[in-house]
């Protein structure tokens, strides 16, 4: 060309050399003119384990919060955080001060009432006397009334003295009335009295029952997990029994408190296996089972969960109440059986155009439906080029599905993704085609 020299532009020969390489890398060529890799798996035989994960809190399966049912200043605290206590030991003090004045009135308002009922036993006494006298002298007027009755009839005495004696026999009969009216109103004067001593006792018994409750007591054996309370501080029970400590019974039998999302409640059952893992001991598998299945729903921003309890075995009392339990309860398993892995389910080759995701996958969750589905598996025949197999499917753990039907067997390979040999191990995606620069 007449000596000259020519230049293609710097970008333009970069741009050149990119689509170059992104054609060579989207054919999936690695120079000597392969095709492209797949990873293989094998249909096995072995054990699928459906489970519901959750996470939740330890708490004691019995906490008990010991309240004081009167008001007044706390004098002494006995117990701390951790300590064992046994049912009657003391734990606190209130001053007790006014309530044993309250016992010196009550006993002197008892004593008063006994001797007001005294008085009016006495009172009743003295109108029986009364009552006697009136009955002698009812006697004797009636003796006087018949005597003149026949002097007058012979003709001794005039019939003005049997008047007299007529009179006095009235008297005497109405006095003996009168008395017998004075003693029923005695005697239920004192019945009054005796109930108003009966009253004394009582509040007698409520003032000494106040000041034993100053002495505030363990109803159960267990170990304070809570003092809300310092010495010197006022307790005011006019309205509510306050919280002073809160005394977990037994701390080697403790309970798991899990939230279960609503759409996995229908698949738990009383007595299920769960196992769970707490961040103190992030290596070590604690064991148990449903106690219960708490119906009240609880609802927070829209998410509905229910409030199931695990059993959880606490003998060496490693686990300490307000522990997060992250747990997995056992809602199915298959022993035995063929079994594939969900990553060949979810496998579509690059030429088909289609998305992985189709497959018994979990939908985010490590639990999964027993529910059968018909779904595609992929094999490499002789030829090198993806075949598809039908095969049924059953119970999923997330990771491996159960295979009810199909051709596949035991030890029959599966594609469960592809890999670029190109770039060393570099894995490409499991389903869809590569995208270019």
């Amino acid at each position: 060309m007449n000596g000259k020299k020519f230049f293609l532009p710097t970008a333009l020969v970069a741009s050149a050399v990119l689509l170059a390489l992104a054609g060579w890398w989207w054919l999936g060529d690695d120079g000597d003119g392969a095709q492209v890799k797949y990873r293989l798996t094998k249909v096995e035989r072995g054990t699928i384990v459906s489970t519901v994960a959750a996470s939740g809190t330890l708490n004691a399966v019995k906490t008990i919060a010991v309240s004081s049912q009167i008001s007044g200043q706390l004098k002494d605290v006995l117990v701390d955080f951790n300590s064992n206590v046994k049912p009657g030991q003391v734990l606190a003090r209130i001053d007790p001060e006014s309530y044993q004045l309250r016992i010196s009135q009550a006993r002197a308002d008892l004593d008063a009432a006994r001797s007001a009922a005294l008085v009016q036993q006495n009172s009743v006494a003295g109108q029986r006397i009364e009552l006697g006298k009136a009955k002698i002298a009812l006697v004797d007027a009636d003796r006087d009334l018949q005597r003149k009755k026949d002097l007058v009839g012979k003709g001794f005495i005039s019939t003005s003295e049997l008047d007299k004696a007529e009179t006095t026999f009235r008297t005497a009969t109405e006095q003996v009335a009168l008395a017998e009216q004075s003693i029923r109103t005695q005697e239920a004067q004192v019945a009054s009295a005796q109930a108003n001593v009966r009253q004394r006792e009582v509040a007698l018994q409520s003032a000494q029952v106040d000041l034993e409750k100053t002495t505030i007591r363990a109803p159960v054996d267990g170990v304070v997990i809570a003092r809300k309370v310092e010495p010197g501080q006022t307790v005011a029970a006019s309205l509510s029994a306050p919280d002073l400590f809160i005394i977990a019974q037994d701390l080697r039998a403790m309970q798991v408190e899990a939230s279960i999302d609503e759409a996995d409640i229908g698949r738990l059952k009383v007595g299920q296996r769960a196992s769970f893992t707490v961040d103190a001991f992030p290596r070590r598998n604690f064991s148990g089972s449903i106690t219960q299945i708490r119906k009240a729903a609880q609802v927070i921003q829209n998410v509905v969960t229910y409030v199931v309890t695990i059993s959880a075995d606490n003998p060496d009392l490693a686990l300490v109440p307000g522990m997060t339990a992250n747990t997995r309860i056992t809602v199915d398993r298959r022993d035995n059986v063929l079994k594939i892995a969900n990553a060949a389910l979810r496998f579509k080759p690059a030429d088909e155009g289609r998305s992985a995701g189709k497959g018994p996958a979990t939908g985010g969750r490590d639990s999964t439906v027993a529910a059968m589905s018909m779904s595609h598996a992929y094999v490499l025949p002789g030829d090198g080029k993806p075949q598809p197999v039908e095969v049924r499917t059953g119970l999923s753990d997330g990771t491996w599905s159960e295979l009810l039907s199909g051709a596949l067997k035991e030890g029959d390979e599966v594609i469960v993704g592809t890999q670029d040999t190109r770039n060393g191990a570099k894995v490409a995606p499991a389903a869809g085609p590569r995208m270019p620069f």
